[in-house]
């Protein structure tokens, strides 16, 4: 029998709720809630509006295997790159980041609470997709390097402005079909993970100038892919330079998902707990708008 899944990747929507509540720093007890608030209201705003058999929450590792391919890989995330008001938010939020992992999802009854050392959540949730291909599954994340991940039966649902985006909405922005989504990682590479895209050839003026090398970006990849680029232009010599086949080949173990080596998962049934667990949440964080809601998130999340 087919069931409906949701897949969440964890963190996005952890850092949608860092971002949308940032500014209020709600705390209890000299202890920030926020974010633990946020996601409250954006899981019940999620599974309020879709019918689900079984939520799935993929969950990142500190440690990253793809570290070990490209120590550069996600760099630009690290404190050096961020303003001192970036770093004290992230000081608040990701504690909290902990506490729904270990206490508020548990005690809301959900079991398939997935991580894996060196894995990320986006290879768990590749690896789900793949093994369960008879289900219809709906991945709630804003991370577009999901989109390699539609197909007929996974859809995305962006948690910021709850929005599904399926296979013929990627096919009608993209013009390709989704599988070749992990090209246009490939060549043009990811800057949210900063992994760069492929060197754009140089001229010897400009090697002579020490000028900062180009490189290709998700346009030219698509451009590529879809052949509308010149074959006699510079930027198509990108794609055919000799240095190139060493950029794929790093670039496809650091962007095609799942990472090798993503451990299978296999799901539990959604054997929910008892609307004590719910108010535990409540009490601990002082939770009083959601206590006044409280009928509708024992509903909502199935709480008996």
């Amino acid at each position: 029998m087919k069931r409906k899944i949701l897949l969440f990747d964890t963190s996005s929507v952890l850092h949608a709720a860092k971002h949308s509540l940032g500014k209020a720093r709600l705390s209890h007890n000299d202890r920030n809630t926020f974010v633990i608030y946020g996601f409250m209201l954006k899981l019940h705003a999620i599974l309020a509006k879709e019918y689900y058999d079984i939520a799935i929450f993929a969950l990142d590792s500190r440690s990253s295997k793809r570290k070990d391919i490209y120590a550069e890989y996600k760099e630009n995330r690290s404190k050096s790159t961020k303003t001192k008001e970036q770093i004290e938010l992230d000081e608040l939020a990701y504690p909290q980041f902990e506490q729904v992992e270990k206490f508020v999802l548990p005690n809301l009854g959900f079991k398939n609470l997935f991580k894996a050392e060196g894995y990320e959540a986006d290879d768990i949730i590749a690896r789900i997709c793949h093994l369960y291909r008879e289900d219809e599954i709906t991945i709630i994340t804003s991370d577009k390097d999901m989109y390699q991940l539609l197909a007929m039966n996974v859809s995305i649902l962006k948690p910021r402005e709850h929005k599904i985006y399926n296979i013929f909405d990627f096919k009608r922005e993209y013009g390709i079909d989704p599988q070749m989504w992990k090209r246009v990682k490939v060549y043009g590479g990811c800057t949210t993970d900063n992994v760069s895209g492929l060197p754009m050839p140089q001229s010897d003026a400009a090697i002579k100038k020490g000028t900062a090398i180009r490189n290709v970006g998700e346009g030219t990849a698509l451009n590529y892919i879809k052949g509308t680029l010149g074959t006699h232009t510079n930027t198509y010599k990108a794609f055919t330079q000799s240095s190139a086949k060493k950029i794929i080949a790093r670039n496809k173990k650091l962007v095609i998902l799942p990472f090798y080596g993503t451990p299978k998962f296999t799901i539990l049934p959604d054997n929910r707990m008892s609307k004590k667990g719910l108010v535990r949440i409540i009490r601990e964080y002082n939770f009083k708008s959601i206590e006044k809601d409280f009928d509708s998130y024992c509903k909502v999340l199935k709480l008996r």
